[in-house]
């Protein structure tokens, strides 16, 4: 099945896109802050009741625990046909125990969408996590500057062509002016170009 996270700085349109995607092509949308609320009002599981204690002494969940979290949402049926991911991986040790937790499921990322709003400063953040799915092949990006309607034409190009399968599913519409673009080896890299409605 089809899994995708999608990454980008608050208000870029992560949730918007991700009920796009749940409306028109079938995948649960999972926002990670939601599963951990889910799964800490009535824990029914170690990981649970371990994440709820980390929770109510105002601590952060470990990565690993945070994964594990995630793993026992992903058992439930409605994920069964793919889902997006909003809130994890924010980092290349999340980004790797996800890997790891979907191969042993027999699953793996399809492409990670990065809404591109040039948010400099969450770039600076995240550009180790960008440049990490970019060496992978898997890296999405999309200039979410453009009209809503525009950034979801191209959502679903890249949605297409990692269905496919016939082409990379590292996809990108040009970069706006001042931005970095995550490559192997630096930030000077290029993505092949998904025009909206191509």
């Amino acid at each position: 099945p089809p899994l995708h996270p999608l990454m980008g700085p608050p208000t870029c349109g992560k949730t918007t896109q991700a009920a796009h995607i749940a409306e028109n092509h079938g995948l649960t949308a999972l926002d990670f802050a939601q599963v951990v609320q889910a799964a800490t009002i009535t824990p029914n599981s170690g990981a649970a009741v371990e994440a709820k204690g980390v929770l109510a002494a105002g601590e952060q969940l470990p990565e690993a625990l945070a994964i594990e979290i995630l793993k026992e949402r992903l058992d439930a049926g409605d994920c069964a046909k793919g889902f997006t991911l909003e809130g994890v991986p924010v980092n290349i040790e999340q980004a790797a125990l996800l890997d790891g937790m979907l191969t042993r499921k027999g699953l793996s990322v399809d492409a990670a969408i990065y809404l591109d709003v040039q948010d400099q400063e969450w770039y600076d953040m995240f550009e180790p996590l960008l440049g990490w799915y970019l060496s992978s092949g898997k890296l999405a990006t999309v200039n979410a500057n453009m009209y809503l309607d525009e950034v979801k034409m191209c959502v679903d190009d890249i949605l297409a062509a990692a269905a496919a399968a016939s082409a990379p599913t590292t996809a990108s519409m040009p970069a706006a002016a001042g931005m970095k673009i995550p490559g192997e080896g630096g930030v000077d890299g290029t993505q092949m170009s998904v025009e909206a409605g191509a």
